[in-house]
């Protein structure tokens, strides 16, 4: 039934195979400082915390992080009862445990979730055990209410994350990856993620003679951890409802109904959430980046052609919610490949940094950094510690690691003389030449870790930057660059940032830079990056016209999509349709980009699947008369002039 007990070695016997697998693994296992705190928590007898649960998605190592429990527990004098839930019956295992020994004994249980329905059972259970049991288990998700009310107040909850980078460099030393420049290229193709260091270890390893400062990992071991991770599930899952995950990194249902419209989103949706490589965050599920990048590699291999237009889907859907005022620049920004767009944005998830607000002590910490990097700066700072505009990066520990200050250009002249003096000039620039159009203003932004900072600080902290100026899709930021950092430059360059001429403030070496990414801001920006890479130069003039109108009533059919004239002669039909659609999609954000009310309506209506007028109109909160006066408005723009498809609206 799955349950194995742990004996002590016979006396007078040599080390078995077993033996020597568990040694192994102690050897190389680094138990993160909180998993080793909640095991410690669990064996103390003299502690409440008798069951601990430890859950995450797939390749975070609940598994190990179970055997060092075990391993713990034995040297401690426990008996170690050890369960694996795939080989386990619910009913057996709670006839097992009615019969453990007396004494000190943990009870680990590994994939409970296996269990289904009777894991409520095995809680129920759990509180007939004596009080020297103690129960660690694992699962992805534990569904509410499987422990009764009466045994919460003895249980812990452990949800596992990626590891911090020390951690990660430690576990590939103790897998033997003795090369530092080895260890830096495959823990950051790892991203944190367990499973995928120890592979990328097993794929040193065996490349050693070749491996050296130029060492890459193997394609293979990518085909190897999606294989390990997602397994049974690759059979399972409709290969398109995968790729999107992969693609975007994680969906939704809006996502998910826009991308694949011919599906049922929220099925699609609920069985994603059965698969333990998934991580829900809001109404959001997630992949692990690394995961993600893999699956998304191995499809892109498969097809290509389905790739690019799955991957234009998602950009442009992420774009019009962009453009409508949601926050989704970081995850459009995530589709990007080049470094330096990723490094300025991408999701706000990070494995050892958080951001928070201003705290007691903060800035001793920060004057401390910048007296002595950086002298000069720190009467900019001080200013907006008193203010709301400025924002925390943080350490595990707590520490300072960066800084950030960003607010609407609107607000600006309402700060202080103090806060002034650092965005004085910038404010007056932004006067003289009339930018006001989603305008940012951005005091300062500071990475306080010694030499050049972390790609990953960078991209937290813009990307929360991004999600707290208070313009959901700005277009104009101006900046006061203060630290002259190279990497720093690099990002500005790549968002088309120039150098204020005769900007300079009085204080350090600060430099005014404004950027102005044009009327689709920032999300045009970034769709057009992702179109490049994806083999479309950005349109150089929005379509319009009729076909532009015809495409949009007939969205969702290939055969007359297939026949308009934007659509190219040379592809299958299928791929010919969905070039048309990527053609209107882009041509609705040009041509509407200064009416995202008009453009939600008008993606709403015709570009989400099954819509009627009736429908958007109760969505919208319209009245009739209010509702055609707005869409008649939309088809003038999208068609010109003077719109002849007016008379041809559809009634359904």
């Amino acid at each position: 039934m799955g349950t194995v007990r742990l004996p002590a070695q016979p006396s007078g016997q040599g080390p078995t195979i077993s033996a020597f697998a568990h040694g192994l693994d102690a050897q190389r296992y680094v138990c993160p400082a909180v998993v080793q705190r909640r095991i410690a928590q669990l064996l103390d007898p003299a502690g409440a915390l008798l069951v601990l649960a430890v859950t995450g998605a797939g390749g975070l190592g609940k598994s190990a992080a179970l055997r060092e429990a075990a391993r713990c527990a034995t040297d401690d004098g426990h008996t170690v009862i050890s369960i694996d839930g795939r080989r386990a019956d619910a009913a057996e295992l709670i006839g097992e445990l009615s019969n453990l020994p007396g004494g000190r004994t943990l009870v680990a249980i590994d994939e409970a979730d296996q269990f289904g329905a009777g894991l409520h059972a095995l809680g129920r259970a759990l509180g007939d055990l004596p009080a020297t049991t103690r129960v660690i288990l694992a699962a992805h998700h534990l569904p509410p209410g499987w422990l009764p009310e009466h045994l919460e107040p003895l249980a812990g909850r452990l949800r596992l994350a990626a590891l911090a980078a020390k951690d990660a460099d430690a576990l590939l030393l103790g897998y033997g990856v003795a090369d530092p420049a080895a260890r830096e290229s495959v823990a950051s193709w790892a991203a944190g993620l367990p499973l995928a260091l120890v592979l990328g270890a097993g794929a040193w390893a065996t490349s050693r003679g070749a491996a050296g400062p130029a060492f890459t990992l193997p394609r293979e071991t990518e085909h190897d951890l999606v294989d390990r991770i997602v397994g049974p599930a690759l059979a399972q899952l409709d290969p398109d409802l995968l790729a999107v995950a992969a693609l975007a990194g994680g969906v939704d249902v809006r996502l998910l109904a826009e991308v694949l419209p011919d599906s049922d989103a929220e099925a699609g949706l609920a069985r994603l959430q059965e698969c333990t490589f998934v991580e829900r965050m809001g109404a959001r599920l997630l992949l692990h980046p690394r995961l993600a990048e893999a699956i998304a590699v191995r499809m892109r291999e498969a097809d290509p052609t389905r790739a690019e237009a799955l991957t234009l889907r998602i950009a442009a859907h992420l774009r019009d919610r962009a453009v409508a005022g949601e926050h989704a620049l970081p995850w459009l920004a995530g589709l990007v490949h080049d470094p330096a767009l990723r490094a300025g944005l991408a999701p706000p998830v990070s494995a050892e940094l958080y951001v928070d607000r201003v705290r007691p002590g903060d800035a001793a910490a920060i004057r401390e950094v910048l007296d002595r990097r950086w002298p000069g700066t720190w009467s900019l700072v001080e200013p907006w510690l008193r203010t709301d505009a400025l924002h925390v990066v943080r350490r595990p520990d707590g520490g300072p690691a960066g800084v950030v200050a960003t607010l609407p250009l609107a607000r600006a002249a309402g700060f202080d003389r103090a806060c002034r003096t650092t965005i004085g000039p910038l404010l007056d620039h932004a006067q003289a030449e009339g930018l006001t159009d989603r305008a940012v203003v951005t005091p300062f932004q500071i990475a306080l870790e010694e030499g050049e900072p972390d790609p990953d600080l960078l991209r937290i902290r813009n990307a929360v930057a991004l999600q707290r100026c208070g313009v959901a899709n700005p277009r104009i930021d101006l900046v006061v660059e203060v630290t002259g950092s190279e990497a720093e430059r690099t990002v500005l360059a790549a968002y088309g940032y120039q150098e204020i001429d005769g900007v300079r403030t009085s204080v350090a070496s600060a430099r005014g830079w404004v950027a102005d990414v044009g009327p689709a801001g920032l999300a045009g920006l970034l769709y057009d990056a992702v179109a490049a890479e994806q083999g479309r130069p950005p349109l150089a003039r929005a379509g319009g016209g009729d076909s532009l109108l015809r495409a949009l009533e007939d969205f969702h059919s290939d055969v007359v999509l297939a026949r308009l004239p934007e659509a190219p002669a040379d592809l299958p039909v299928e791929r010919a349709a969905e070039r048309v659609r990527v053609w209107a999609r882009d041509s609705l954000a040009a041509l509407l980009v200064d009416e995202p009310g008009l453009l939600g309506l008008v993606v709403q209506r015709y570009l989400e699947p099954g819509a009627t007028h009736e429908s958007v109109m109760r969505d919208q909160f319209a009245s009739r008369a209010t509702y055609f006066r707005r869409l008649r408005r939309a088809r003038t723009i999208l068609g010109g002039a003077d719109d002849p498809g007016i008379r041809t609206i559809k009634s359904s």
